[in-house]
């Protein structure tokens, strides 16, 4: 079970930083669903299925947000949440774009050490698995990838579903 009220500690992050996360995902999944929601798909080639929870948002919560920042941060937040409880992977920090940084989030795999280079990518209801190849390539791209795994996760809110990859080889 994914509870996004309960990010922060599933993520180790601080409140301050999970909370608009969670929320967006809450906003993106409420375009169409109830808290409770079913989530499938496969991390790390296991299938899994798991339930999402959140508080119900206000009706006018979405009015407030960019679409395309709600879909992206929300599937940051499933996708990381997934990364998170699935693996022994912990979030070192955010990368930065204006630095050409290339991806998303630097992560530690616990159980190895070594780093992880995660990128996630949202969409209401494009195919997932060309939207992986992309997230792939471009988690491949980042400097990060020459000391660490590359990795992508992405997620489709039509019907909640979610592919989390690692690479393996070039």
């Amino acid at each position: 079970m994914i509870d996004l009220d309960a990010l922060a500690g599933i993520l180790g992050l601080p409140e301050d930083c999970a909370t608009p996360l969670a929320h967006r995902a809450a906003v993106a999944l409420e375009r169409r669903h109830d808290p409770g929601v079913r989530l499938t798909g496969m991390v790390n080639d296991a299938a899994i299925d798991e339930e999402i929870r959140w508080r119900r948002r206000t009706p006018s919560a979405a009015e407030y947000e960019d679409i395309n920042r709600v879909t992206e941060e929300g599937a940051e937040a499933i996708g990381l949440a997934l990364a998170c409880s699935k693996s022994a992977w912990r979030i070192q920090r955010r990368l930065q774009a204006r630095l050409a940084e290339g991806a998303d989030w630097l992560m530690l795999d616990t159980s190895t050490g070594s780093t992880v280079v995660l990128e996630i990518g949202g969409t209401d209801e494009q195919d997932l698995e060309p939207l992986l190849a992309r997230k792939m390539d471009q988690a491949r791209r980042s400097p990060f990838s020459e000391r660490g795994m590359p990795a992508a996760c992405v997620v489709r809110f039509l019907e909640p579903s979610v592919k989390l990859q690692v690479a393996h080889g070039p």
